[in-house]
């Protein structure tokens, strides 16, 4: 059926022409599918030479995603390195299809609305998609709840307090997790439905909360996020911001991924002292660097 509708749209996104018609009158056609409706100035159309060019030249920064819109690829681009080189490879080979959705190729619309004749109006997930989305949304699940400090007696409230708050954050976690992934171009779908899902598998008030969400929210999160899944609108029809906006986003959600990891390696991380044996948590080993006659000797030499 794809290759069908390739060979009537041809190679370059033309529109089929009907009974009668010529190609040249089809293809103004062709190009007004491509203006917004809401009256917006139309976007420009990408190119895959240069997309191949960002994609080389910045391997680990998920340029060429930035290039074609597809800002949330490019935020997991960049927080995962490419997937560990992995996924840049892979983008190598589907950059031509990145592009035509891109472009809004009239026969991949096409393609989809046949999809929802057949009664096929959820789109298939192939299985990186869902590998991708069940790896990120344990990570962030795991992560989150991170950020509080451990549980101690000394605290002002109870550990059954604070393992309700965990599983908050950790639902909150997965479900991001599933919606990011599960919403790269050409899919959308409801976060409201992942994060049900996520919710609903989370053993609520257990002291290993953080556990049992990694093994089950996912699960249920991409049941229900895939249950709400469509087709999206391509990337540029539905990005407003201009490019210096769209770019302090991607940076900022990269920095601010970056900043969560690092204070949940501050909270929870440790060391294991050389002399004792014992575990130190880092925040506690930092502050007594920064307490030790070492470090006011470093900044007296430095200063």
């Amino acid at each position: 059926v794809r290759s069908y509708f390739l060979d009537m749209g041809g190679a370059r996104g033309k529109a089929p022409a009907k009974e009668g018609e010529t190609q040249a009158q089809v293809a103004p056609a062709a190009e007004e599918e491509r203006a917004p409706s809401d009256g917006a100035l139309p976007v420009p159309r990408k190119s895959l030479s240069r997309a191949y060019a960002l994609w080389f030249l910045f391997p680990l920064l998920g340029a060429h995603h930035f290039y074609l819109g597809r800002d949330a690829h490019c935020v997991l681009h960049t927080l995962s390195l490419g997937f560990c080189g992995l996924g840049w490879l892979r983008d190598g080979w589907m950059l031509p299809s990145y592009v035509r959705i891109a472009n809004e190729d009239p026969s991949l619309r096409q393609l989809w609305d046949l999809h929802a004749q057949l009664g096929q109006k959820r789109p298939r997930f192939g299985i990186i998609r869902y590998l991708c989305m069940a790896g990120v949304s344990i990570v962030f699940g795991f992560v989150l709840p991170l950020v509080l400090p451990a549980w101690s007696e000394d605290a002002g409230y109870s550990e059954q307090a604070q393992a309700y708050v965990e599983t908050a954050l950790s639902a909150l976690g997965v479900a991001l997790g599933v919606y990011v992934v599960g919403s790269i171009p050409p899919i959308s779908s409801s976060f409201r439905a992942a994060l049900v899902g996520a919710a609903a598998a989370a053993p609520i008030g257990a002291p290993d909360a953080s556990k049992g969400l990694t093994l089950f929210s996912p699960l249920f999160a991409i049941v229900l996020f895939r249950w709400r899944a469509r087709y999206s609108s391509p990337p540029q029809r539905r990005v407003r911001l201009s490019v210096r906006r769209r770019a302090a986003v991607v940076v900022g959600s990269v920095l601010l991924a970056w900043g969560v990891a690092g204070v949940a390696l501050l909270q929870r991380g440790y060391v294991i002292d050389n002399k004792t044996g014992k575990t130190i948590l880092i925040k506690d080993s930092l502050r007594h660097f920064f307490r030790s006659p070492l470090w006011k000797e470093m900044r007296q030499t430095a200063w």
